[in-house]
């Protein structure tokens, strides 16, 4: 009965749109009722199984668990993403405007080499009618603050490092490896053996000795040493930061350069 009705609906104003909605590619399905039978399956699918990401960017909140008033999907480089859409817009507001998922599908070298490419490709401001979606259904939350303590060092963090770095790539690096690793442990064993790699890096160039010397000193010898201990992961992330900034005051530009290095193969 159901695919009796949704045939009798108009493809070009009716079904083709809502298939697009749901990432469906209408041309795919010349018959009708066909297509009208897959825009039932996907229909029926969970958020999980829609799309590509199964998290919240910001909250780390599954999908499923996201309150249907602020759920969003969209289709963006071949797939489909969802999230809160409060989420995305404290993204947008803070200038975090990249696909929280692009480190999956370009490298830092593609990004640095065209960044006008890797940006038209991954802004989520580029993406038809999201903005206006996302406003719409935030409209009354604007003013709403993060509602945890984990949010709140989740966003502090990110939002420090891209300060530090200038870098929006690093972004999506430290989103996949740092902030939705529920390891403290693997977060510690990441970050000191990317930083293990940049000191011999950086050792083998003699123009930077200099920076070897601070680098080695302020960022490595003192997170290694120091934050192993460390297990809360909002402590862990507060004195990471606070390793990166204390390098970066003593550098300037220099030390973002060189952290740019230290995420670039992350």
């Amino acid at each position: 009965m159901q695919t009796t009705v949704h045939t009798r609906m108009n493809r070009a104003t009716v079904l083709e749109p809502l298939a697009k909605s749901l990432g469906i590619e209408p041309r795919k399905w010349k018959n009708k009722k066909v297509l009208v039978d897959e825009i039932i399956r996907v229909q029926s699918l969970s958020r999980e199984e829609r799309c590509y990401n199964t998290h919240d960017p910001c909250t780390m909140e599954p999908l499923s668990n996201i309150d249907s008033e602020y759920y969003i999907e969209w289709n963006q480089h071949q797939h489909r993403f969802g999230a809160d859409a409060r989420s995305i817009r404290r993204m947008i507001e803070t200038n975090n405007t990249l696909l929280p998922w692009s480190i999956d599908f370009s490298t830092g070298i593609q990004a640095s080499l065209d960044h006008d490419s890797y940006k038209s490709t991954f802004d989520m401001t580029q993406v038809p009618h999201l903005m206006d979606r996302v406003y719409a259904l935030t409209a009354e939350t604007a003013s709403v603050t993060i509602e945890t303590e984990e949010m709140s060092m989740n966003n502090r963090f990110l939002f420090g490092m891209e300060r530090i770095l200038g870098n929006t790539y690093a972004y999506g690096v430290l989103l996949k490896n740092v902030i939705q690793n529920r390891s403290v442990r693997n977060i510690y064993k990441i970050i000191a053996e990317n930083m293990y790699r940049l000191l011999f890096q950086l050792r083998g160039d003699e123009t930077m000795q200099l920076y070897f010397e601070v680098y080695y000193q302020y960022c490595y010898v003192y997170y290694t040493s120091q934050a192993f201990h460390i297990l809360d992961k909002n402590a862990h992330l507060e004195f990471l930061l606070h390793t990166f900034m204390q390098f970066h005051a003593l550098l300037g530009e220099p030390a973002s350069n060189i952290l740019q290095l230290l995420f670039i193969d992350m």
